[in-house]
């Protein structure tokens, strides 16, 4: 995923235009690079607990800043809005991918937030519309099976699971 991102067929700079216009019409926004420091410390701790229930546990917090900020940045941030507080409710990490086959993906690295019954069917729209928009194939996604849950009514076909031993005696999910 070293590629950058584009979102709506716009990099995500602070000049980014109408594609992001079209986004934040939804409560839905694209935070520019730029903008990124400015709300990622309200987006941490739900960054970060997505990640700590990641059995990879493949990225860190400071890891996924980095793919925000950085130069041609690999990762995009999302944030939901409360429409009538505007108040930040929801966050979305989006990173993109392609195989060796072509098979082309957007792989949601991290998703959280507070009263996901609220947004969650505004997320879903929002990052389907971005795969189809940057070309990928399919979004794909790992998480606790309570997402598999609440996303199974939004279209999501589960097609592996994933599966871990505990060799060292520790707590479950915990490295």
């Amino acid at each position: 995923m070293a590629e950058a991102l584009a979102i709506n067929g716009a990099d995500l700079a602070d000049d980014a235009g109408p594609q992001v216009e079209r986004i934040r019409a939804a409560n839905v926004c694209a935070v520019p690079p730029a903008m990124v420091p400015q709300v990622y410390g309200k987006l941490a701790p739900w960054i970060e607990a997505a990640l700590a229930s990641s059995v990879q546990h493949e990225l860190t917090v400071d890891e996924v800043y980095t793919g925000l900020t950085c130069e041609n940045p690999p990762f995009a941030l999302l944030v939901m809005q409360d429409a009538d507080t505007l108040d930040l409710v929801a966050a979305v990490v989006l990173g993109k991918g392609e195989r060796n086959d072509g098979f082309r993906y957007v792989a949601v690295i991290c998703l959280g937030g507070r009263e996901m019954e609220r947004w969650l069917p505004d997320i879903v729209d929002r990052i389907k519309a971005i795969a189809r928009d940057v070309g990928a194939d399919h979004v794909c996604l790992m998480g606790r099976p309570g997402w598999v849950r609440a996303l199974r009514k939004h279209g999501l076909e589960q097609r592996a699971a994933v599966m871990v031993w505990n060799v060292n005696g520790g707590e479950h999910g915990k490295h």
